[in-house]
This record gives structure tokens, C-alpha cells and sequence, in this order.
């Protein structure tokens, strides 16, 4: 006689969450979120208009520690940066940069060493000779005593002075760093040129 078996049943276990899953975006993973925003707007743009193509920065990082150990005991930091800028418009650029400084004035022995990536709007005030701008953005700043990300929010003001196949800048771009338990203030002060 033909026997027929039941089904066997098969258990599903539920669905784990994780346990650390996280309330909020961290900084961590905010920033190259935006990064790549800011990227991909920029490339949409200068795809559509050849006229404003890439440029090209290359300049001085001068970066004033207002009492914040946790970047370093040491005061000033020197250094380079460089940067890739596409114009929106006339008024309007998006900028990704990055500079590299270190405390080394009192020696190289105990120095300490800063990395700065940014992603910034420009936004040009006026035509003049001097054609000041405001820059802001996001960024971030490693700082050799951790090396621990921590984030950043800068406002700074700037001035551009055109030449034949280039032009100098000079700006001051002041950051609030953020951290979990407290915040600083840094000051970085640059000056480079930009070749067109």
C-alpha cells in the first residue's frame, strides 16, 4: 500500500538585526557621500560645457592650532594642498581638495602631521580685480596623534587675482571641528595658483 509522507516543515529563522545598527549617519560615512556628490554634479556639468573645463590648484597650507591638543601641543603647521575646481557657473564652483601639514617647527623629531580633505562650494561676490569669493563646505581632519577622522565644517572667505594662463589665490578658510564629546576651532590660511 502506497504511503504518503506529510511535508516536512522546514524552520525559518528570523531575520537578525544587527546589533549596532546605527541611529544617525556618522561623519564617517557622511563625507564620501557628499564627496561623491559633489564630484558628480561637478562632472555633469563639465560634460555639458566644454567651455569650463577642470582646473588644476597647487598652493601653501598654513594652519593655526587654537589651543587644541588633541590636533597637536605645537601652535603652526606648514604645509601643500591641491585641489580640482569645475565651475557651475559664473558664480558658482564646486572644489575637492586636500592638503598635507605638519608641526614641524620645532623639529622634525617630534612633529606632528595634519590631513585635511575638504569638498567645497565657491561662490564669487563680485567682479573686480580682486574677485573675492566665499568657500564652504564639508571636510575632515587626520591628525597623527590617532589618526582618528574627525569632522569638520568650514566658512572662509578668499580673494582670486587673474594673470595670463593662471591665477593666484589667497583665502582664509576657518573649521569647527566635531568631535563625539567636545569641539575646536582651526584656521588654515592658503595662498597658491591655479592653472586655467
Amino acid at each position: 500500500m502506497l504511503q504518503v509522507e506529510p511535508p516536512v516543515k522546514t524552520l525559518q529563522s528570523p531575520l537578525r538585526q544587527h546589533p549596532t545598527s546605527p541611529g544617525r549617519l556618522r561623519p564617517a560615512i557622511l563625507l564620501p557621500v557628499l564627496l561623491s556628490l559633489f564630484a558628480a554634479l561637478a562632472c555633469a556639468e563639465t560634460s555639458t560645457a566644454q567651455s569650463r573645463p577642470v582646473r588644476v590648484g597647487v598652493g601653501l597650507d598654513g594652519v593655526v592650532n587654537v589651543f587644541d591638543e588633541q590636533v597637536s601641543d605645537k601652535t603652526l603647521a606648514l604645509g601643500i594642498r591641491g585641489r580640482f575646481s569645475w565651475g557651475y557657473n559664473e558664480q558658482l564652483s564646486f572644489v575637492l581638495g586636500a592638503g598635507l601639514a605638519g608641526f614641524f617647527l620645532d623639529g622634525t623629531n617630534n612633529a606632528d602631521y595634519l590631513l585635511n580633505p575638504q569638498a567645497s562650494v565657491v561662490i564669487k561676490l563680485a567682479e573686480s580685480d580682486r574677485n573675492p569669493y566665499i568657500i564652504t563646505g564639508l571636510g575632515a581632519y587626520y591628525a597623527t596623534e590617532d589618526w582618528q577622522q574627525n569632522f569638520a565644517l568650514h566658512f572662509g572667505y578668499g580673494w582670486v587675482y587673474p594673470m595670463s594662463n593662471s591665477a593666484a589665490y589667497f583665502e582664509i578658510d576657518p573649521a569647527l571641528i566635531i568631535r563625539a564629546e567636545d569641539t575646536s576651532v582651526i584656521v588654515p590660511v592658503r595662498v597658491g595658483i591655479i592653472l586655467y
